[in-house]
């Protein structure tokens, strides 16, 4: 339930509240119930920024994407109806909240106010001024039940802007000499990433300051059971060791009287509320550690921790304290200089760093294994290319010093090496580390083994074998999540090799475990593969099927916030489309995915192409395909690029000499991505050779390998 208590800076007549859930605020009354989600989700869209002009076109292209442009149009008049009918029922004046014409749709800047513009307006004002009035403002997060494309990054920066002001009252309260009040701030924004460690650190050094060490032991167990429980490991070496310098602290500063009561992560509404909770139960005590283990631990934190810009002190705590994508970053830095600080560290020293090092990885690749599919993909993918070398660092040292590890560092990079070209490399990383644990049976053997048949360079048995003991092995362990994850990269395989019928039936195995057991990333992506299955002929029974599986796949991708999945769904939709004959779906799929802006985030090729082969009209296919160039150029995706630039190649027969300029650009791009051309470019080269001649394809195609991949995809706009 909101904060009926927080402050109102506004006395515009209507104010939409979004924060924790969507109302309508009168001077008459409250309206919290809604006769359609479509209706609500439209208000709110509208009202999240008053004064804003929304194009007809663009409310349609959010709300209805799948319908003819006229039953969209109709659609968005209907519910407009709707939304001025309810208005007036609870005795508004529609009119004055509502203002339309044949072109776009706002919400009156005059009367209505929103609880999202009250909060920003609070972060915007006065620096110097009290951070609290925003955190008051702050009543959960945005629009919880809703899942529009929209919503999902301003949900999350919403989210960001509140923990940074969390961190500001946090700071000022240490500075002002009252922890007790700070603490209530970090466990508020403890409880926005509970699996946060860092938070947990900033909570533990405030107890510390009030001089309670029980408390700081009772906050570690806490994090310790709800680690194990939420991903089943443990709070890293480093942490385990700082808590031992943070409960040596508070023992300085312990008072005689007894220590008060534990105060843990609060839950939504003990965050509004400040009710203190009951502590963790304990889970186990420190292991003890060998001396030796110990003088090595001591050496690596000095050399890992002394030059970090963060004091230990409580009064700079809030620089822990920061939302789970910054400290994911931070922890990324932190392996640079890990890896740097292992070249100059005594043996003793640097053997205790390499594992440090090795096992933070392992951490932040679970962090991403949890996230595949899911709204931060494209923020691990970018974050794994910036610290692809700590990966390789890490893989080195695990290979020969800990196989199990190994297995599943690598089992969870199978898609980080897939999605950015690295396929080649990532099957030899596998393929060591399955063979470093062959003696070990366990969960991340089996998804190693499934990683390397998916990176295989052919789907062949070997690759079928590893796949199918990999789902032995889920099985023996129980993982259900994990046989599903199996048995869907076997349909992969047999869907590769023409096995439609057996492919089909590992997908609707894996669909059903994913469905029993509520993962919907896993059911996304398996409903996508379904409606990938090639159909021999059309086939009035498998064509809706498919369709149907795809629009399932793309609405999941979309409440999970995932532009590739999106991308995908729409390519697939196309494809089904374009098989069933049906051109005009192929075009309203096309022109969802270019408005969506998810064309040019992900690898994979969207279904602009399908559209540009459809299209008729040459010089129209051509814009079609400067656009999605241009948007994988903006976009730095050099995956996305090399797709194009080979279909370009492909497409264009104008000029020879340009076209063996592009192919020399596409082959040296492959390289540099570690794509395996293999003989699919082989037609182009001889199509090439035979209209040019040997010496002067040799001289165009030398001349294109030195191009960068921009200036490739400069000279292929200007030949389309």
């Amino acid at each position: 339930m909101k904060d009926h208590l927080n402050p109102t800076v506004s006395t515009k007549p209507v104010r939409v509240e979004m924060l924790g859930g969507l109302r309508i605020v009168t001077a008459k009354g409250v309206i919290d119930r809604f006769p359609k989600h479509r209706a609500a989700a439209l208000l709110a869209r509208l009202a999240f920024c008053p004064g804003r002009a929304n194009p007809r076109e663009e409310l349609m292209d959010i709300f209805w994407p799948d319908l003819e442009e006229e039953a969209a149009r109709n659609n968005l008049r209907q519910t407009l109806h709707v939304i001025r009918k309810m208005l007036t029922k609870a005795g508004v004046d529609a009119s004055s909240v509502l203002q339309a014409d044949n072109t776009a749709v706002r919400a009156s800047l005059d009367t209505v106010v929103s609880d999202v513009e009250e909060f920003q307006s609070a972060l915007n004002s006065d620096p110097a001024s009290d951070p609290e009035s925003a955190v008051r403002l702050y009543c959960g997060e945005l629009l919880p039940g809703f899942y529009d494309e929209w919503i999902l990054p301003e949900r999350r920066r919403l989210e960001v802007l509140y923990l940074g002001a969390l961190r500001t009252a946090q700071t000022r309260c240490c500075s002002a000499g009252k922890p007790e009040r700070a603490l209530d701030f970090a466990l508020r924004a403890a409880a926005v990433d509970p699996l946060d460690e860092q938070a947990h650190i900033s909570i533990m050094r405030l107890h510390a300051a009030l001089g309670d060490p029980a408390a700081v032991r009772r906050q570690y167990e806490g994090l310790i059971e709800l680690m194990h429980k939420e991903l089943g490991e443990a709070p890293t070496f480093a942490t385990e060791a700082l808590v031992d310098e943070i409960c040596a602290e508070a023992t300085k500063h312990a008072p005689v009287l007894s220590p008060r009561p534990m105060r843990t992560i609060p839950t939504a509404h003990d965050a509004e509320s400040h009710n203190e909770q009951p502590s963790f139960g304990f889970l186990q005590f420190f292991k003890p550690k060998r001396a030796f283990s110990y003088a090595c631990a001591s050496l690596a934190l000095v050399a890992l921790f002394s030059p970090l810009p963060f004091p230990h002190g409580p009064s700079a705590d809030a620089a822990f304290h920061i939302g789970r994508q910054q400290a994911d970053d931070i922890q990324l830095g932190r392996l640079r200089e890990l890896r740097t600080r292992m070249t100059t560290s005594i043996k003793p020293a640097k053997a205790e760093l390499c594992r440090i090092h090795a096992e933070t990885c392992v951490a932040l690749a679970e962090k991403a294994w949890n996230g595949w599919y899911g709204r931060d993909e494209a923020l691990w993918l970018d974050r794994f290319s910036t610290a692809n070398e700590d990966l390789r660092q890490a893989l080195r040292w695990l290979v020969e010093n800990d196989a199990a590890k190994a297995m599943q560092l690598s089992g969870t990079l199978a898609r980080f090496w897939y999605m950015r070209g690295y396929s080649r490399e990532g099957y030899g990383w596998l393929r060591q580390s399955l063979e470093a644990g062959s003696n070990i049976r366990s969960s991340a053997r089996a998804r190693a083994l499934v990683g390397f048949a998916f990176l295989s360079p052919a789907y062949d048995s070997r690759a079928r074998s590893a796949c199918g003991e990999g789902l032995s092995n889920f099985e023996r362990c129980g993982d259900k999540w994990g046989a599903a994850h199996a048995l869907r990269h076997l349909g992969y395989i047999d869907c590769a090799n023409a096995r439609r019928d057996t492919a089909a039936r590992y997908y609707a195995r894996a669909l059903r475990i994913y469905e029993e057991i509520r993962e919907e990333r896993g059911q996304a992506v398996t409903q996508l593969c379904i409606c990938f299955l090639p159909s021999e002929k059309v086939d009035p029974k498998n064509g809706p099927f498919r369709l149907e599986a795809g629009r399932r796949s793309l609405a999941l991708f979309r409440k999970l916030g995932n532009s590739w999945g999106v991308s995908m769904s729409l390519q697939a939709l196309g494809t089904a489309s374009a098989d069933l004959g049906d051109h005009n779906a192929v075009h309203a799929y096309a022109r969802q995915a270019f408005s969506s802006g998810s064309i040019g985030e992900s690898a994979p090729m969207g279904v602009e192409l399908a559209r540009m082969i459809m299209e008729r009209d040459n010089s129209k296919r051509r814009k079609l395909y400067r656009q999605a160039l241009q948007k994988a150029r903006d976009a730095g995706n050099k995956s996305e690029a090399a797709c194009l630039l080979e279909n370009a190649v492909s497409l264009q027969r104008v000029d020879p000499i340009a076209s063996a300029r592009l192919f020399g650009a596409v082959i040296e791009l492959d390289r540099s991505l570690q794509i395996e051309t293999g003989h699919r470019l082989d037609f182009v080269k001889n199509y090439l050779v035979a209209r040019l001649g040997e010496p002067a394809f040799e001289r165009s195609y030398k001349s294109g390998k030195a191009l960068t991949w921009e200036e490739a995809v400069e000279e292929a706009v200007k030949m389309n």
